[in-house]
């Protein structure tokens, strides 16, 4: 299944034009997330700059720190490299090459618009540290766009990623930016996708599943009272506590 392969993935890019099936695709992903793996075993962080695609996720059990303003969005990619700073250290006095606890998933929504903001190259090169060194301290990053326009999306970050998916393109220069090959401008509507990963090139159907689906799913794993998400100072504690702890 789709949603299952692209969590097992080290870090996955998703694009397509308006109206492909980003949003469908990264629902699926999220409550195929939330629904099959165990808190204990991985948590999520949500950024989302439109202020969203992801709200209705922001106090499910399985969420760290929920982030939509620029000054959160940098204090979550910052913790993040805190947690993967810790896990090597960790790595270290084991002698291990691979981190074997709780994996931690970064979601981001709308990459372009994060690199066109006031701090977008701020925001580059964290995200881009992130994708070179968390694959071994269980830290995937899984980011969605329009198809990436490689003056706004810079190639040496779009090569970071692992895995993409490419859905319905305008143009086979648009698939090529995302998969380094045309095919996507020929996909339906919505419904499809060409998987791009280390093993080659696969198309794949992407299962539907609805806003109100979605919306069940996030109730269902809701905490019974609100966290606060806003303020930047509140993130590294939500690292830092047990239920989200750093190592």
């Amino acid at each position: 299944m789709i949603y299952r392969d692209i969590l097992n993935a080290p870090h996955t890019l998703i694009a397509g034009t308006t109206g492909s099936g980003k949003s469908v695709l990264m629902n699926g992903i999220i409550t195929t997330f939330i629904e099959n793996v165990p808190r204990e075993k991985a948590y999520m962080v949500l950024i989302d700059p439109k202020k969203v695609e992801f709200s209705i996720y922001a106090n499910t059990e399985h969420c760290a720190a929920y982030a939509d303003e620029l000054p959160t969005i940098i204090a979550a990619l910052d913790t993040a490299i805190d947690v993967i700073g810790d896990r090597y250290e960790l790595m270290k006095k084991q002698r291990t090459r691979r981190y074997t606890g709780r994996e931690v998933y970064i979601f981001v929504d709308e990459l372009a618009d994060l690199m066109i903001s006031p701090k977008g190259k701020e925001i580059k090169t964290k995200l881009q540290k992130i994708l070179q060194i968390g694959r071994a301290a269980g830290v995937h990053v899984i980011a969605a766009t329009q198809a990436p326009n490689r003056k706004v999306i810079p190639a040496e970050l779009v090569l970071n990623f692992t895995d993409r998916i490419a859905l319905r393109c305008l143009s086979a220069i648009e698939s090529r930016q995302i998969i380094n090959a045309s095919g996507a401008e020929s996909l339906p509507r919505y419904g499809e996708g060409i998987y791009m990963s280390p093993n080659g090139y696969e198309k794949v159907n992407i299962p539907f599943i609805s806003d109100a689906q979605a919306e069940s799913i996030a109730r269902k794993h809701s905490v019974s009272s609100p966290r606060p998400q806003r303020r930047p100072s509140i993130l590294a504690a939500l690292f830092g506590n047990s239920r989200f702890a750093r190592a």
